[in-house]
């Protein structure tokens, strides 16, 4: 009998000793989840893939661990239907990584109003020419769209100066960035440099 206690407790250890890598294997498993728990960064751009659409909100997961919620009319197009499905893969702001409710704070416009100005700015460093389209005539010039409003003085619509800058409204042009200011909104463009 004392023999057959002796073949229990070897497998026991045995079993152990099994176990002993598993656990390990488990308690790495969790430190990996923590850490990319702590790699989210407030204020940077995130992939998250939409898990759910309610009556108000686009529910989006972006590994973190609550989902955040994004007002649906940040997905809408202009007739005000929603264009994202469950399954889509995003990239959204992440603003905070908990508010009240514990939700994560997330905001697809303001994503993608970072994507534009880091687009403006890069092409502003390398003299590259963006496309952007006339919406309306201010004082002194054109506002423009290039994903974010920008200014064309009228003095730098044309080689040659322009009588009715009036004429260019709704057009879709080529310009290039002169100057940019990211902490004031203000983004100067220039056509004559094209």
């Amino acid at each position: 009998m004392a023999q057959g206690g002796n073949e229990r407790d070897a497998s026991l250890d045995l079993v152990e000793e099994e176990g002993a890598p598993q656990a390990h294997e488990y308690q790495e498993f969790l430190a990996l989840y923590d850490e990319s728990m702590r790699n989210l960064t407030e204020g940077e751009i995130v992939r998250g893939r939409v898990v759910a659409i309610t009556a108000n909100d686009v529910v989006v997961d972006v590994g973190y661990k609550s989902e955040g919620l994004i007002p649906q009319e940040e997905f809408a197009g202009i007739d005000g239907k929603v264009y994202v499905k469950v399954g889509d893969d995003v990239d959204v702001l992440l603003e905070k990584t908990e508010d009240q409710e514990g939700h994560v704070l997330l905001s697809r416009s303001k994503a993608e109003r970072m994507r534009v100005w880091n687009d403006i700015e890069n092409s502003f460093k390398e003299g590259r020419v963006i496309k952007g389209r006339v919406i309306d005539r201010i004082k002194g010039g054109l506002t423009v769209d290039v994903g974010v409003r920008a200014f064309l003085p009228g003095s730098l619509a044309d080689i040659k100066p322009v009588k009715n800058l009036e004429a260019l409204k709704g057009k879709e042009l080529e310009f290039k960035v002169i100057s940019l200011d990211r902490r004031r909104n203000n983004i100067v463009l220039s056509r004559k440099a094209v």
